[in-house]
């Protein structure tokens, strides 16, 4: 975004073709509040630093700061500025301001009533969405403020609370106030993360509101001088609190912006020495010599290398991970698709295979026993023998035709589909049960018929049948039980017996089709995103339970059977 400013002044006014020169060959990028990282400071620290080398006037270096501030705060998707305003203030004594801004700030103490304070916050560089956000000279309001003790805080709060927190001693402080608006002091750091209604932004309908202000931001430091410079950025999007030690980083990146060029030239004039020794007057000892700037400047350089290059490797190592994990997400879908088929292709064998069964062998072995009973029937002399004969193989046949449609039931029960679920497991437990001996009992609900999809149906059918195979083989039980009913938001399904029960490392979990058994019902769970529990003690027994998410199906949405 370009702005033309068309004021030029002595004092402060930026000039198009000096805002051009001033941020000539300033790299930009991009940057978003909540993917904010300490590469992206570096960056904009680099660029920041750049400004310094580009103009001698601390005003256009400010202005520059902000519209790179401006520019780079932007939407990721969209690349809109997200940030509507910004702008960088000091505070200067009265005595070092222009005539024309003693004028207008002795109007302003006349009008408050106050005596006139020793220093002014002046605006040294602003940027925004309009034309006249982009100008010094264009703000009336903000362009000096006297810092009166009492006029000052209520007319300018933010203001007022940075230049606070901005002198004050370095501390961490978080506090919240009666109308929950959360304030966290870091090192020189105001964060207001909801700005609507807050008492640090007084323009609320003509500003917060009217540019939807979510979230505003302020910091600054101490110049070499004595002075302070503050920073207010405020954000359309919400700033959250993790980039706060971030901003202390590009707090430091904007001091050496404004003043580093001052400071080179103190050092390269003749007449510095004298000037530095004046300014040690004023403000006592500087902090940081002008001679350690090029040290400074040296280690700088090394850390930012050290960095740019550390997110090169890590980006390079995240897109290895995300590419491995990739594949391994592929492997695993296909090893789920491959068990999906096996088991499909395994039900569709087993309906194939028992219609074959009753179908033909059946129907045969039937036929046989009837044409026997037409032989028994006939009366000839002597048939004694023969007669013996016959109604053994009778008896066996009948036990044959019994044992085929067990195993045609077992391989696919057709009940399943012509009744349902629950006739067909109270089948299944009403055989095991004549097979053992068992006292059987069953509590299954017909409600379930009405939200049980066909393939959940299956996967509740096969477990209960693994189920009761592993109690008939291992558990030694007496009484054995299955309930089916919902219960909240989920189906369950248990099986309980009373019989010997087992620990995983134990007996029954070390039998090899008992394992596999086990597997086969988690991985019949697991396909209809169900969850399959075991819980078993060798001396109360095992149960056998099946949970299945209803996932607010209502009645009547189970699936056609077939």
């Amino acid at each position: 975004m370009s702005c033309i400013l068309r004021v030029v002044r002595a004092d402060g006014g930026v000039a198009r073709w000096e805002m051009e020169k001033c941020m000539g060959g300033v790299e930009r990028f991009p940057c978003e509040w909540s993917r904010l990282t300490l590469s992206d400071v570096t960056h904009l620290g680099m660029s920041l630093r750049h400004i310094s080398l580009q103009s001698a006037s601390l005003f256009h270096r400010a202005t520059a700061i902000t519209q790179l501030l401006f520019e780079s705060f932007t939407c990721h998707e969209t690349g809109v500025p997200v940030c509507p305003l910004v702008r960088v203030f000091r505070t200067v004594p009265v005595t070092e301001l222009s005539e024309e801004d003693r004028v207008s700030v002795d109007r302003r103490v006349a009008e408050s009533g106050e005596a006139r304070s020793e220093k002014v916050m002046q605006l040294i560089g602003t940027y925004g969405l309009h034309p006249g956000w982009c100008d010094v000279s264009l703000s009336s309001t903000h362009r000096c403020v006297p810092m009166n003790a009492t006029t000052f805080p209520v007319q300018f709060p933010t203001l007022s609370e940075l230049m606070r927190v901005v002198s004050a001693e370095s501390r961490r402080v978080f506090e919240q106030t009666g109308d929950l608006v959360a304030r966290e002091r870091v090192d020189g750091l105001l964060y207001v993360p909801d700005a609507a209604n807050s008492p640090y932004i007084s323009a609320q309908a003509e500003f917060v509101n009217r540019y939807h202000i979510r979230s505003a931001i302020g910091f600054g430091g101490q110049f070499r001088d004595g002075e302070h410079y503050c920073v207010v950025m405020f954000s359309r999007w919400i700033i959250p609190q993790s980039v706060l030690p971030l901003m202390r980083i590009l707090s430091l990146n904007i001091r050496l912006g404004l003043e580093r060029q001052e400071s080179c030239e103190r050092r390269c004039n003749d007449g510095g020495a004298k000037r530095v020794d004046d300014s040690e007057k004023h403000t006592g000892p500087r902090r940081v010599g002008s001679c350690d700037t090029d040290i400074f400047d040296n280690l700088l350089g090394l850390y930012e290398q050290m960095v740019l290059q550390q997110d090169v490797r890590l980006q390079q190592e995240l897109a290895r991970v995300v590419e491995q994990q990739g594949v391994i997400e592929d492997h695993a879908a296909r090893v789920q698709a491959l068990n999906r088929q096996l088991l499909v292709a395994g039900e569709v064998e087993r309906r194939a295979l028992s219609r074959d069964l009753h179908d033909i062998v059946a129907t045969q072995l039937v036929g046989m026993i009837f044409q026997m009973q037409a032989v028994l029937d006939v009366p000839t002399d002597g048939r004694e023998a023969l007669l013996g004969w016959i109604e053994k193989y009778r008896y066996e046949l009948l036990e044959i035709v019994q044992r085929t449609r067990e195993l045609s039931f077992a391989l696919h029960p057709a009940s399943l589909e012509r009744a349902g679920v629950v006739v067909a497991l109270e089948r299944l437990l009403r055989e095991a049960g004549r097979r053992q001996g068992w006292t059987v009992e069953s509590q299954c609900s017909e409600s379930v018929e009405r939200v049980l999809t066909y393939e959940e149906s299956v996967c509740v059918y096969r477990v209960t049948q693994e189920a009761l195979h592993n109690c008939e083989k291992h558990a030694k039980a007496t009484r054995v039980g299955v309930a089916f009913d919902t219960c909240g938001d989920e189906l369950i399904l248990r099986v309980i017996d009373n019989g010997r029960g087992f620990v995983r490392s134990g007996e029954r979990g070390a039998a090899s089709d008992g394992g596999l058994g086990q597997l086969a019902m988690q991985e019949r769970a697991r396909l209809i995103n169900a969850e399959l529990k075991i819980e078993s003690s060798c001396t109360s027994g095992t149960v056998v339970s099946l949970h299945i998410q209803l996932g607010g199906r209502c009645e009547g949405e189970g699936l056609t059977r077939g």
